[in-house]
């Protein structure tokens, strides 16, 4: 199996200007699987965190927090036993 992880949208400052802090959030709903090549695409957004986001992800640890959801319901969104098998 291979796993592409795709950069959908890229949020950042210009000519070296600190802006708000970014993540990298998974796109869940964008999530694609093909049988055929047994490649999974994962698209991901590097953005500001919503304050949805804030509250839902807290305050510290944020990357991580994002991705151990990620680990969580990417394989819920895929129906091939090759995902659901890696994350049991």
């Amino acid at each position: 199996m291979t796993v592409h992880f795709k950069l959908r949208q890229a949020d950042v400052e210009q000519n070296n200007v600190k802006g708000e802090k970014c993540f990298f959030l998974p796109v869940l709903g964008g999530i694609a699987w093909d049988e055929a090549a047994r490649r999974l695409t994962i698209p991901f957004e590097y953005r500001p965190l919503t304050e949805q986001e804030v509250i839902a992800y807290g305050q510290k640890n944020q990357q991580e927090a994002i991705l151990a959801k990620a680990v969580v319901e990417i394989p819920k969104r895929v129906q091939a036993a090759e995902v659901q098998y890696a994350q049991g």
